[in-house]
């Protein structure tokens, strides 16, 4: 590539050593870095239900689906294929797909290449099923919107919310910590965020490391403009008001990398 850069892979351990492979197979060198840290709700009343007991689960992101099948794991339940499962985007779907029990025709989710891959994106997929369904489990972490419970809620439908998994700012080990400031001073950031939440995790920990400045003039890839949002809000707040470089991609690893190839080209 005729511009040195370094990628930022920040989403949560575990997703995204395949994407680091990638990146190394086209010879693009990149920093694992996870913006949040994930830990699975075990043990805790409130965050199981067993899925006979619903028409859909509904899954807001992958890590909701992996957490709540590793718990129904725990109970001895097995998913009915009468139970559908809708998700917010493609991502997710491939996430429920890997895992065991799951079959395609169970699945509704926005596949539009153009979907936001969001609530409000799922939302417009699911009016066939509303008169179909009277109760749906909303699986996700302990924080996040309240918008599609709403929604199913003004439809009529009786809604139970689990928080599957806690979230919470990851702290960066020290081989992380060596691996950025390792990063020749002439290499530009590309940082990949992937949630809102995980914004401010990253900042912080780039401000310890004397690094915030540099990070600011990241081309960032971004998976939804709620993220981006916040992303300005967060360099607005630190007086860094300079134009910034932001791409957007759906959140799968092709999409992803996309996005990363087109940041490298010259404009």
């Amino acid at each position: 590539m005729s511009i040195p850069a370094t990628v930022l892979l920040t989403r949560p351990a575990g997703r995204n050593e395949s994407l680091a492979d990638r990146l190394a197979q086209l010879r693009i060198a990149s920093v694992v870095v996870p913006g949040l840290q994930l830990r699975g709700r075990w043990g805790q009343v409130d965050a199981y239900r067993p899925p006979q007991d619903y028409d859909a689960l509904v899954f807001v992101s992958g890590n909701a689906a992996r957490y709540y099948f590793e718990a129904m794991r725990r109970a001895g339940d097995i998913l009915a294929s009468s139970t559908y499962l809708a998700c917010v985007g493609q991502a997710t779907a491939q996430a429920l797909m890997s895992l065991p029990g799951v079959q395609a025709q169970q699945l509704v989710y926005p596949a539009a290449r153009d979907s936001l891959q969001d609530s409000e994106a799922l939302w417009a997929c699911l009016n066939p099923y509303l008169s179909r369904w009277r109760r749906v489990l909303l699986v996700r972490g302990d924080t996040g919107r309240e918008w599609l419970g709403q929604q199913f809620e003004q439809a009529g439908l009786e809604v139970d919310r689990i928080a599957v998994y806690t979230r919470g700012p990851a702290v960066w080990s020290n081989e992380q910590r060596l691996a950025l400031r390792g990063v020749p001073a002439e290499s530009r950031y590309i940082c990949l965020l992937s949630s809102s939440e995980s914004v401010r995790a990253i900042a912080y920990n780039v401000k310890q490391l004397g690094l915030f400045e540099q990070w600011a003039k990241s081309c960032f890839i971004v998976i939804h403009p709620r993220i981006e949002s916040v992303l300005r809000e967060v360099l607005w707040e630190a007086g860094l008001n300079h134009a910034i470089v932001v791409k957007r991609c759906r959140p799968t690893d092709d999409s992803i990398i996309e996005a990363i190839l087109a940041s490298l080209s010259p404009e």
